[in-house]
């Protein structure tokens, strides 16, 4: 079906998006790529909590690639939460070989980071 949203929805979520208290922008150097821009969040701290690419930035690499990424350039998070191919919400663990569905997960919350890409950006919550 459609989605359907309430009146006022859109202009809740145009508030939270501008909030300077939830949302930071931080300019980037000219030449950079995809894994540049990981690797700035890897490293930002206060620690970022999660990566919505709402612009499809974040090109060249599977969503669990982008998780390995930001896994090897320092987030300070144990595991990188992201949707696979087929949508399901799985989990790339720091020094694990393959990821886990987030259902099976016992990771407290506040030890994830979260990769919305492009695509499911919009529904997953």
């Amino acid at each position: 079906g459609s989605c359907r949203y309430a009146p006022g929805d859109d202009a809740r979520m145009l508030l939270t998006l501008s909030d300077q208290a939830v949302v930071e922008v931080h300019p980037t150097r000219e030449g950079w790529t995809a894994r540049s821009l990981l690797e700035l969040v890897a490293a930002e701290r206060p620690p970022l909590s999660a990566l919505i690419d709402v612009g499809a930035l974040i090109t060249g690499f599977s969503n669990r690639e982008v998780a390995q990424v930001l896994l090897d350039s320092g987030l300070p998070y144990d595991a990188v939460v992201f949707c696979d191919h087929g949508g399901e919400q799985e989990l790339l663990r720091r020094g694990r070989p393959e990821p886990v569905k987030l259902a099976n997960c016992m990771l407290p919350p506040e030890r994830r980071f979260v990769f919305y890409d492009q695509v499911h950006t919009t529904g997953i919550d």
